[in-house]
C-alpha cells in the first residue's frame, strides 16, 4: 500500500526502485533533475547506477551513500521521506549478495594481497635456508607464527561464547583464508551474531592491524636489511619487500577509506569525515593516490630503517625509542597525553601507552590518513611525521654510508637514485590526493586541534541533537572534565523528556556510562538493577573461565548506595562503570587503533583484575 501510494506521488519511483535491485554493472550516469522533474528514463538510469557505486565501497551503507549523494533527486527523496534510507538499504544488502562481482573484487584484493604476501615470505625463508642464513629464516618464521598467532587470539577472543567454531576459524587462519572470509562478511552485510564481541568490520580491521604490525612491517625492513647488508635474496627479496609495501598500503588505504566514507561517521562527526569525495571517478582517484603515497612512506621507513640496522641494530632500536619518547613528550607538553578511551586507572595507562605506541608505529610506517585524528596523533604531527619520513631515508643513508662507512650490496648512487624516485612518487601521490579531497576538508590534515578539543565539541556543537552531545560519555572524563556541570545539567534537564519519548539511542549500557549524580535521584534505581544485572553475568563468566564464584566489593558497595570508577572508589560520586563491551561503538568518535583497542579491553576487563593506582599525572 505504501509504495502504491509513492507510484502516485512519483511516478517515476517504480522503475527506481526495479532497476536498482538488477545486479548488473552500468556506466555512472549524469542526471542532475530535481524530484519533481524526473522522468522514467532518467530514473532507469539513476537505479542502474546503484551497483556501480556498491561494487565501489566495502558496505552497503557506505555504497548507497555514494549512490545517494551522487543525484540531487535522491539527496532531496530521503529528506522527504525517513523510511529512504532503510528501504534501500535492504536493496542494497539484496544486491551485494545477489552480485558475484560485489564479493569477488573485495575478496579477491584483499585475500590475493595477503596471502601472495605470506607466500613470498616463505619463499624467501626457503631462499635464506638454502644460503645457510638460518637466522633470518627463524626471524622470517617468528613474524609469521606472530601473525597466525595473533589471529588465532582474536578468532578465540571473537568466539569464545560459542567454542564449537573456533576449530573452524582457526582452520581458516592457519591455512591464509582468514582476511578473504572477513571481507566476505564485511561485504555481504552480516550482522554480528549474538555470541560475537567485535562487529565483522571491527574483526576485518583488527585481523589488518595484527598482519601489518606482526608481519608486513617488520618482514619488509628484516628482507631489506638482508639485501644491504650483503645481497642475501637477490631478487626475490626485492618483489617480496614489494609486495609487501603494497599489501601494508592497501590494508591501511581500506581503513582509512571505510572510516571516512562511512555513513554514521560522516553524520555524526561531518567535520572530520568526509574529505573523499561524492563522486565514484573522484573517489577512485583519491584511493589511488591513496594508495601511492602509502607505498612511498613504507618503502622510505623500511629502506631507513634497514640502513640503520645494517650499521647495528642498538642503532635502529635507539632511533625508534628516541622517536617515540618525542610523540609522547609532545603529547605531554600540548596536555594530551590521555587517550580517549573511557576508561580510568590502571587500564587507563595500558590503553595510553599501548594505543598511542600503536598508532604511532603504524602511522610512521604507512601514513595512515585516518590516524590523523585529534585522538590518535593529530593533524599537524601526523602530517610533520609523513614529510619527516621522506627526509628520514636520506639521514638514514647519509649517516650509514656516509658518516659511519658502512658499505651496502648496493652503490651509493643507484640507492641515492632509487630513494629520489620514491620521494618523487610520494609527492605525486600526496599532491594528488590533496587536490582531489573536498576544499573544506583540508585543514583537518594539518590544523593544531587536541584530542581534547576535538572531544569538547561532540557536547559543545552537538547542537539540538541530543544522541551526538550524548556520545560524550563514549569519551574518557579527564578530556571533558570542565564541562562537567553544563552536561550534568544537560541530562538532567532532559531525562524525563528522553524517558517519556523512549529515545532508542537511550540503551542500558549508555545509562551505566554516566556518573551517578547526573541521574534524577529517583531514577538511580534503573543503574543500580542494570549494574547488578552485569555483576550477574561478570561472575557467571568468571566462574566459567577459572571454576571461582568472583565478588568484587567495591561493586557491592555501589549497589548498597556508594559509588565506583574502574581505578578506584570516588567518594565524590563518582563514575559508573561502562557496561561490559559498552562505551565506544566503533563510531568516528575516536579512530581506528583506539577503538580495536577499547573494544578489546572492554571485553577483557570482566575477567581480569582492576588496578588501583589512579595515575593521575595522566590527566593533563
Amino acid at each position: 500500500k505504501g509504495l502504491m501510494e509513492l507510484s502516485r506521488l512519483y511516478p517515476w519511483f517504480p522503475r527506481l526502485l526495479v532497476e536498482a535491485t538488477k545486479t548488473r554493472l552500468k556506466g555512472l550516469a549524469t542526471v542532475n533533475t530535481g524530484i519533481s522533474r524526473l522522468s522514467n528514463v532518467e530514473a532507469t538510469k539513476i537505479g542502474q547506477s546503484l551497483s556501480l557505486s556498491l561494487k565501489a565501497r566495502k558496505t552497503a551503507e557506505s555504497g548507497l551513500d555514494q549512490w545517494r549523494l551522487n543525484y540531487p533527486a535522491l539527496v532531496e527523496f530521503w529528506e522527504r521521506h525517513q523510511f529512504a534510507e532503510s528501504l534501500f538499504l535492504i536493496v542494497a544488502k539484496h544486491v551485494l549478495r545477489k552480485a558475484i562481482w560485489g564479493l569477488q573484487w573485495r575478496v579477491a584484493i584483499g585475500a590475493v594481497l595477503s596471502f601472495i604476501d605470506i607466500l613470498t615470505d616463505i619463499f624467501m625463508i626457503t631462499i635464506y635456508i638454502k644460503e645457510g642464513s638460518m637466522q633470518l629464516a627463524y626471524m622470517n618464521i617468528s613474524m609469521i607464527s606472530l601473525n597466525l598467532l595473533l589471529q588465532a587470539s582474536l578468532v578465540a577472543f571473537q568466539n569464545w561464547k560459542k567454542k564449537k567454531l573456533i576449530p573452524k576459524e582457526l582452520f581458516a587462519v592457519f591455512t591464509g583464508m582468514k582476511p578473504a572470509i572477513d571481507a566476505h562478511r564485511v561485504a555481504s552485510g552480516t550482522e554480528r551474531e549474538p555470541h560475537q564481541r567485535l562487529d565483522p568490520l571491527a574483526e576485518l580491521t583488527a585481523t589488518k592491524l595484527a598482519e601489518m604490525v606482526a608481519e608486513a612491517i617488520p618482514a619488509a625492513i628484516l628482507q631489506s636489511y638482508a639485501y644491504l647488508n650483503d645481497g642475501s635474496g637477490g631478487p626475490a627479496a626485492v618483489a617480496s619487500i614489494l609486495i609487501s609495501s603494497c599489501a601494508t598500503a592497501y590494508m591501511s588505504s581500506i581503513i582509512s577509506f571505510d572510516f571516512d566514507c562511512d555513513p554514521e561517521n560522516r553524520s555524526s562527526y561531518s567535520a572530520f569525515y568526509g574529505y573523499v569525495p561524492d563522486s565514484s571517478q573522484s573517489r577512485s582517484l583519491t584511493f589511488g593516490a591513496m594508495m601511492l603515497y602509502s607505498v612511498c612512506t613504507n618503502l622510505c621507513r623500511v629502506i631507513g630503517s634497514a640502513l640503520l640496522f645494517t650499521f647495528s641494530w642498538w642503532l635502529f632500536l635507539g632511533y625508534l625509542l628516541a622517536d617515540m619518547f618525542a610523540f609522547f613528550l609532545y603529547k605531554v607538553a600540548m596536555r594530551d597525553l590521555t587517550h580517549w578511551s573511557p576508561v580510568e586507572g590502571g587500564w587507563n595507562v595500558a590503553t595510553t601507552f599501548f594505543a598511542r605506541f600503536g598508532a604511532k608505529l603504524i602511522s610512521d610506517y604507512t601514513g595512515i590518513a585516518q590516524l590523523r585524528h585529534p585522538h590518535e596523533l593529530g593533524p599537524i604531527y601526523w602530517l610533520t611525521t609523513v614529510i619527516f619520513t621522506q627526509v628520514f631515508v636520506w639521514i638514514a643513508f647519509g649517516t650509514v654510508t656516509m658518516g659511519l662507512g658502512v658499505k651496502t650490496s648496493f652503490d651509493n648512487t643507484a640507492m641515492m637514485s632509487i630513494i629520489a624516485c620514491v620521494n618523487v612518487l610520494f609527492f605525486l601521490g600526496a599532491g594528488t590526493f590533496y587536490f582531489s579531497i573536498k576544499k573544506e576538508y583540508r585543514n583537518t590534515f594539518s590544523s593544531t586541534e587536541r584530542g581534547v578539543d576535538f572531544s569538547r565539541k561532540i557536547f559543545l556543537e552537538g547542537g539540538k541533537n541530543h544522541e551526538r552531545k550524548m556520545k560524550i560519555f563514549e569519551i574518557n572524563r579527564a578530556h571533558w572534565n570542565d564541562l562537567r556541570r553544563p552536561v550534568s545539567r544537560f541530562v538532567r534537564t532532559n531525562w524525563d523528556k528522553w524517558k517519556d519519548a523512549k529515545v532508542e539511542w537511550l540503551t542500558d549500557d549508555l545509562i551505566l556510562s554516566l556518573p551517578a549524580e547526573f541521574i534524577p535521584i529517583a531514577d538511580r534505581s534503573i543503574v543500580r538493577s542494570n549494574t547488578e544485572k552485569r555483576i550477574r553475568r561478570r561472575r557467571s563468566s568468571m566462574g566459567k573461565i577459572v571454576g571461582l564464584e568472583v565478588w568484587n566489593r567495591r561493586e557491592s558497595n555501589f549497589l548498597l548506595g556508594g559509588s565506583f570508577t574502574l581505578g578506584s572508589p570516588n567518594p565524590g560520586g563518582g563514575r559508573v562503570d561502562v557496561a561490559n563491551g559498552g562505551g565506544g561503538s566503533g563510531s568516528g568518535s575516536g579512530s581506528g587503533i583506539g577503538i580495536i583497542l577499547l573494544q578489546f579491553l572492554h571485553r577483557i576487563r570482566s575477567f581480569a583484575c582492576r588496578s588501583c593506582s589512579p595515575f593521575p599525572f595522566l590527566a593533563l
